[in-house]
């Protein structure tokens, strides 16, 4: 044995190098190579597709939830301008509730004006007549003015009578107003209540269609991103195969 055989014995080399590939077996990994992109491809057209579906989903999505932001929005308008409306209302309702007290009462007023006039009027005639009917000094009592006397009395106690009555019809007059005035205004309150609340709801439901509908416009806008990251890895798996091929 030569020294320098001793010195540096001959090694096999680790790595064994790649054997050729044989025919059969090339054209096995051709057909799972195909088999394997058609099936990609198959996957792209679905991917493609629903890539599409999910875009107009989320259009359609997005701009429900717009209109249902508008519709939110211009609830809210009505229920401010619907405030200030009802207000006007009910101050007008409380003006004519207001009015119907004086409005009885002065019905009255020019009817028991003339009446207290005749009364007063018939009273002073009962003392003119008592002064009459009075004899003087020495005289005696003239029966004709005390019956003029008895006659005046009469026809004022009728007077003041007529008088009271007036004036007790328009007392429950005024009262009768009152009451309605109060019915008015008490209906005036619950008509602004009850659109009040009527209002209040429509804002309440369109909040939450406006957040419901915000929620699909996000899952589908989520979605449709979703879809295009799927086809794009779709399209770069392809691309590969057909490189390492």
């Amino acid at each position: 044995v030569r020294p320098s055989e001793k010195a540096y014995p001959m090694t096999k080399p680790k790595t064994a190098l790649a054997k050729p590939k044989s025919t059969k077996q090339a054209v096995k990994e051709r057909k799972a190579n195909q088999a394997k992109k058609a099936g990609l491809e198959k996957e792209l057209a679905q991917a493609t597709k629903a890539r599409g579906e999910a875009a107009k989903a989320k259009g359609q999505a997005v701009a429900e939830a717009s209109q249902a932001s508008n519709a939110l929005a211009a609830a809210k308008e009505a229920v401010a301008l619907g405030k200030v409306r009802s207000a006007d209302a009910l101050s007008r309702v409380e003006a004519e509730a207001s009015a119907l007290v004086p409005a009885a009462s002065a019905q009255y007023g020019p009817k028991v004006s003339i009446a207290q006039k005749q009364a007063a009027n018939d009273a002073s005639a009962v003392e003119k007549a008592k002064r009459a009917a009075t004899p003087a000094k020495g005289q005696k009592v003239d029966p004709k003015k005390v019956e003029r006397v008895k006659a005046a009395e009469k026809k004022a106690k009728e007077s003041q009578k007529a008088v009271d009555k007036l004036v007790a019809e328009r007392a429950k007059a005024v009262a009768k107003a009152g009451k309605e005035a109060e019915a008015l205004k008490a209906k005036g309150r619950a008509t602004a209540d009850k659109v009040a609340k009527d209002r209040d709801a429509k804002v309440v439901a369109a909040e939450k269609t406006a957040v419901a509908k915000k929620a699909a416009a996000d899952k589908a806008t989520k979605a449709a991103a979703d879809a295009v990251a799927k086809q794009k890895a779709l399209q770069a798996q392809i691309v590969d195969l057909a490189t390492s091929a």
